[in-house]
């Protein structure tokens, strides 16, 4: 039996607000129609995979391809998200505030619900930071967090919005 993806899996895998853990969306991947729930449980090493595609089908992230269609071509690909889009293209005027803003969305994107307490922290630090020496600590710190939770290059392309960001003169405050 292949498995499909679902509408509300393709909406998961596009958008930003995540739902799924990091080893579901993976699966989300792989079942692109071409494989059969069989080869995707061996191409993924980790954990029980039958119980994983078992939930995503219950929770309508995954369906069954019907037996009677005839084995047809995979699905052509979703259309790429443009690398490019408008939150990379600030044209506004560099500031401590628009930075800190900035920060503010990255603690929610990336840490709100995965470690909601290290979110709040990081929020409060924001909050209470009354200089620029003390933000510049605290989006280093937030940094190293994603860093950690997704990987390097991905906390290097944020290094480089938060950079856009800041008055000319801070800019290269940063690490």
């Amino acid at each position: 039996m292949r498995l499909l993806r679902t509408d509300k899996a393709t909406l998961e895998i596009r958008s930003n607000v995540r739902t799924l853990t990091l080893a579901e969306r993976s699966v989300l991947f792989l079942a692109d129609g071409s494989r059969t729930a069989d080869d995707i449980a061996a191409a993924w090493s980790k954990g029980d995979c039958a119980a994983m595609l078992a939930s995503l089908v219950e929770r309508g992230y995954l369906q069954a391809e019907p037996q009677a269609m005839p084995a047809a071509s995979p699905p052509p690909p979703p259309p790429a998200i443009p690398v490019a889009t408008a939150a990379d293209a600030f044209g506004g005027r560099r500031s401590l505030a628009a930075a800190r803003m900035f920060l503010f969305d990255l603690c929610e994107r990336f840490f709100a619900r995965r470690d909601p307490a290290l979110a709040a922290a990081l929020r409060d630090r924001l909050r209470n930071a009354r200089d620029r020496a003390e933000m510049l600590r605290v989006a280093d710190e937030l940094l190293q967090r994603i860093e950690e939770a997704a990987d390097s290059d991905r906390a290097q392309s944020v290094r480089v919005r938060l950079d856009a960001l800041l008055p000319r003169e801070e800019a290269t405050a940063l690490p």
